[in-house]
């Protein structure tokens, strides 16, 4: 879309034609381009949607039916160290993380690799010292994104904890109070 805009000025706003039909037919067929782009960037991105979404539930229920069956084989004195809660917990919650990094974060990860990939060739092939001004502050970059990385993973850790030993108590007395109530 950049580089049809970039048409649509060079050669139809600041060209100054003298034949007015010859610019609208130009200038429409530039906006025509961007409209057919456009609605084709719709049509894929919801494509990808649909996929990811199929493919999430698909995931779910295979992780949730394998931590199901890993369960059932732990023997008893292996289960009686959590309670209910934990157990639940785990299931759901783990679950959901896996799936989120499979379905969101891949995706993410190999489109950011690919447009990385495709933006330093091009780069390549245009001026080479301009990929050389885009490479050089990579390193930097890379051990700044570490120090973060590892500063924020603490504190999720943690927060993870917590959060972990909050739903695990909600859903015990969530169960207890159905006990009680069934008395």
């Amino acid at each position: 879309s950049p580089y049809i805009s970039k048409i649509l000025v060079d050669r139809y706003i600041l060209a100054g034609h003298t034949v007015l039909q010859e610019i609208l037919a130009g200038f429409l067929g530039v906006l025509f381009a961007m409209l057919v782009i456009r609605i084709l960037d719709y049509i894929v991105t919801a494509v990808r949607n649909l996929t990811l979404m199929q493919a999430e539930v698909r995931i779910s229920v295979r992780l949730r039916d394998e931590i199901f069956r890993k369960i059932h084989t732990l023997s008893l004195s292996q289960i009686s160290d959590w309670t209910a809660g934990e157990l639940i917990h785990r299931v759901g919650n783990d679950t959901m993380q896996v799936q989120q990094f499979i379905v969101n974060e891949i995706p993410n990860m190999l489109g950011q690799t690919l447009l990385l990939l495709a933006v330093g060739g091009i780069m390549i092939f245009y001026d080479w010292r301009l990929f050389l001004i885009m490479v050089l502050p990579m390193p930097i970059a890379l051990v700044a994104m570490r120090t973060f990385h590892r500063k924020v993973h603490r504190i999720y850790g943690k927060q993870w904890q917590v959060g972990s030993k909050a739903s695990t108590v909600l859903f015990d007395i969530f169960s207890g109070i159905r006990v009680v109530k069934s008395y």
